[in-house]
């Protein structure tokens, strides 16, 4: 018996490069924070028509754009990844990943 495997895409979207916090700032709430992640956009093979953002497995946030605003919790550790998505939803190696606390207001 022979078995073969469809090939997959020919070029799915490069990796997005240098994502950083580029804002981390207390919320409404002591409790509450925003973090804004900022990466550079995938260049070479498909052309990507959007970005999703992963903290471990879980998508947490997905754009257009190269950067997003996420509300975690004040003083919580949170580690994220991107990756670029082609037309047909398909997802290529994600970026290297960050790694921040989000800002809090200590008690008084």
């Amino acid at each position: 018996m022979r078995v073969t495997t469809a090939p997959g895409p020919a070029a799915r979207p490069a990796a997005p490069a240098s994502l950083e916090v580029t804002g981390n700032a207390p919320g409404a709430w002591l409790t509450d924070a925003r973090l804004t992640l900022a990466w550079s956009a995938s260049t070479g093979g498909e052309p990507a028509v959007s970005y999703r953002v992963y903290e471990g497995a879980t998508v947490v946030g997905e754009t257009d754009g190269t950067q997003l605003t996420l509300a975690v919790g004040g003083a919580t550790w949170h580690t994220y990844t991107v990756v670029a998505v082609d037309a047909a939803g398909n997802e290529p190696a994600a970026s290297p990943s960050v790694t921040a606390q989000g800002m809090f207001y200590p008690p008084p």
